[in-house]
């Protein structure tokens, strides 16, 4: 009997708790009991994922939104934006001169301080420095009708320089064709020291915007009717009668502080019909 209550001593020693600890014991066990249920039921629900949108093959289309809606065609002042029509150049009955830039004889060239005018691989080029203005006129021949075309090389050009050629040049006085490095063209007559604006500087797409670039003038003289053109695109018309006949060259004009290099190649001319 003594060893009886010796042993169930020994048991309650065993499982002798201190005071207050059954309490806890029960709220730590009925806390992880809560967290196992709640992990079981998440992990036996479905992912949520972001709402798909259904595909129909019967849904009705939805028409392309048009970002760009055609609009009615500008039309501008006859002077500057007629186009140019198949009877303009019906007129042109063939070639008057070519000239490939190899002949020292028909040009005036120069070498100075203010700059060079020289013929290179086939270029006349035109390199001026700041503050001058180079000028260059062919000998031969004295042009009246005509159209020309010539292709202008930009190597060193920036701003409001300003590069192009000359017609019906005498000592009178010339028309000057000229682009600029901001791609704007103009037209002036020019008699003695004095400048007559006949197209004040006009925007254009295929005017290059500064160099490196590369451009196509073209010329339309014929008596008073005068056209212009970029890369074989009609740019702008004027009518003046007070140059009739005259010599063509090229010139280039430094506006900033910086030179301007421009060469020029592949010169065409063309008669015209009466």
């Amino acid at each position: 009997m003594a060893e009886r209550k010796a042993h169930f001593h020994w048991s309650r020693q065993r499982w002798h708790f201190p005071h207050g600890w059954p309490g806890l014991w029960l709220k730590a066990l009925f806390f992880w009991g809560m967290i196992g249920i709640l992990t079981a039921c998440i992990s036996a629900s479905p992912v949520a994922s972001l709402p798909k949108v259904m595909e129909s093959p019967t849904a009705p289309s939805t028409p392309t939104p048009i970002w760009f809606p055609a609009t009615p065609t500008f039309t501008p002042l006859p002077l500057r934006t007629a186009t140019p029509t198949p009877d303009w150049f019906a007129q042109i009955r063939g070639v008057l001169l070519t000239d490939a830039f190899s002949d020292p004889q028909v040009w005036n060239l120069v070498r100075s301080s203010q700059g060079s005018i020289s013929l290179r691989e086939g270029r006349l080029i035109l390199a001026a420095q700041p503050a001058f203005t180079l000028v260059t006129l062919r000998r031969e021949p004295i042009l009246e009708d005509f159209y020309l075309e010539v292709t202008a090389e930009l190597s060193l050009c920036r701003g409001e320089d300003l590069y192009g050629l000359l017609f019906r040049a005498t000592a009178n006085g010339a028309y000057r064709y000229g682009l600029d490095c901001r791609g704007r063209i103009r037209l002036d007559r020019l008699k003695g020291n004095v400048r007559y604006e006949l197209q004040s500087p006009l925007p254009s797409g295929d005017a290059p915007l500064g160099s490196p670039g590369i451009v196509r003038l073209g010329v339309w003289a014929q008596g008073r009717v005068l056209r212009f053109f970029l890369n074989s695109r009609y740019q702008f018309e004027v009518q003046d009668a007070t140059l009739t006949n005259g010599l063509i060259g090229f010139f280039a004009r430094p506006a900033g502080d910086t030179p301007l290099t421009v060469r020029f190649a592949n010169l065409a001319i063309y008669s015209l019909q009466p």
